[in-house]
């Protein structure tokens, strides 16, 4: 399977690399491309997806180089729009290590028959420890109110 890894200033294509070969050994094929810019531009780019879709933002020049017969690209933040769907006939899912899909375009992957995989629950840990923090904080601050 030809896997294209796609990082971005979040998680690199070399966690992507590395995780895969851990689970599926090391011949599934990784392709790396790296999504350029900083955190801020990229976060910029990820609110506007999540607002207006990944058709709001133009194909990503390494993903367009490199998704060619890739079967499955990894990725986080970049955006998988009707474009990239259109110039990769050999893709069979997307895997986005997120739980959010808006960076790409399910409409369009699904008229193309191809999954769209989240990665629901990355973050649950770090939510029930902020939960539980919060809470702790809150019952203290109800006894004794104060601004914390």
């Amino acid at each position: 399977m030809r896997v294209l890894s796609v990082g971005d200033r979040f998680i690199s294509a070399g966690y992507y690399v590395d995780a895969l070969a851990a689970v599926c050994g090391p011949r599934f094929g990784p392709v790396q491309a790296d999504w350029p810019g900083n955190k801020a531009e990229q976060h910029d780019a990820q609110q506007t997806m999540e607002w207006h879709g990944p058709g709001a933002m133009a194909a990503l020049g390494e993903i367009v180089v490199s998704v060619g017969d890739s079967e499955v690209p990894a990725l986080h933040f970049a955006p998988v729009s009707w474009e990239v769907l259109r110039i990769a006939p050999q893709l069979r899912a997307v895997c986005a290590a997120r739980a959010g899909r808006e960076n790409v375009g399910i409409a369009a992957a699904t008229a193309r028959g191809v999954a769209v995989v989240p990665v629901s629950g990355r973050n649950a840990t770090a939510a029930v420890g902020l939960a539980a923090s919060s809470r702790c904080a809150v019952a203290v601050n109800a006894r004794e109110p104060r601004w914390v």
